[in-house]
């Protein structure tokens, strides 16, 4: 069987997760890699060695696994903040570093490809997480609540049978900052699992869908008795079979209109 350059750096770990000593070849070719990507340039001030490093220099050594290693390797230096000029410099000193030992060229277009396919990957990825996802709260960004109910529909999670709004007194100005969000947030993420979504639809409200409805009752119970938000209204809106996502953002707009044109202050702030 084939082991994938992950599994293989997984075997370097000592008793009880901790770092065990990487084999002579593997440690001996990370020195010189990151001996001669700082002279090509690397960044002062950031770490070069990295898992994915180590997993790329192993797979190389083993001859399988190289490509995976080199997309994994390809998303951590976009995690760094390294960009496709840095990851080809660090390449370009890994490919030199080869030739060295081999006494022969190696290409470079052979490993920049999937690594740059990893680094790019890597930032569409956090393009899509910060529409999907609210970065304060760690709750749906709107879009993010409107794929869920969409996934909902087409049968993939779920399925939800109920949309629950809530709202709590909009004119106590405490309720309705960043502070009072992230504290209903956080008491309330124990409660919104990963197949459940909830959205903030302005500074005083939240909407809510769980696959089991019968928590709702310990939702609700935390939100008004545990963080006490005092809660003026808590609707319940049966969720249509919707034929389109179209439908089912002209249903979810009359229910929460709120959620088009929304600048919550937490995701200025």
């Amino acid at each position: 069987m084939q082991t994938s350059g992950r599994d293989r750096h997984e075997h370097h770990q000592g008793v009880g997760g901790a770092p065990a000593e990487l084999p002579q070849g593997v440690e001996r070719l990370l020195r010189r890699w990151e001996h001669r990507s700082r002279r090509f340039g690397w960044v002062e001030g950031t770490a070069w060695r990295s898992p994915e490093a180590e997993a790329v220099a192993d797979a190389l050594l083993s001859g399988s696994g190289v490509e995976e290693a080199l997309v994994a390797f390809g998303d951590q230096r976009a995690r760094i903040g390294v960009g496709e000029a840095g990851l080809r410099s660090d390449l370009e000193a890994l490919t030199d570093v080869l030739a060295d030992q081999q006494g022969r060229p190696s290409g470079l277009a052979a490993f920049l490809l999937p690594a740059t396919r990893g680094m790019r990957a890597a930032a569409a990825a956090a393009v899509l997480e910060s529409a999907l996802v609210d970065p304060v709260t760690g709750f749906a960004a709107p879009a993010g609540f409107a794929a869920a109910l969409w996934a909902s529909a087409r049968g993939r999670v779920g399925p939800y049978r109920e949309l629950r709004t809530y709202r709590w007194t909009a004119s106590r100005g405490a309720w309705r900052t960043l502070a009072a969000r992230m504290d209903i947030a956080a008491a309330l993420r124990p409660w919104v699992g990963p197949e459940d979504a909830a959205v903030f639809v302005d500074p005083a409200a939240l909407a809510v869908v769980l696959v089991d409805s019968t928590r709702f009752a310990e939702l609700e119970e935390v939100l008004g008795d545990r963080v006490g938000a005092p809660l003026a209204d808590a609707q319940v809106h049966p969720i249509p079979p919707c034929d389109s996502l179209r439908d089912l953002i002209t249903w979810l707009l009359g229910v929460c209109p709120q959620l088009v044109g929304t600048t919550l202050e937490a995701r200025r702030g």
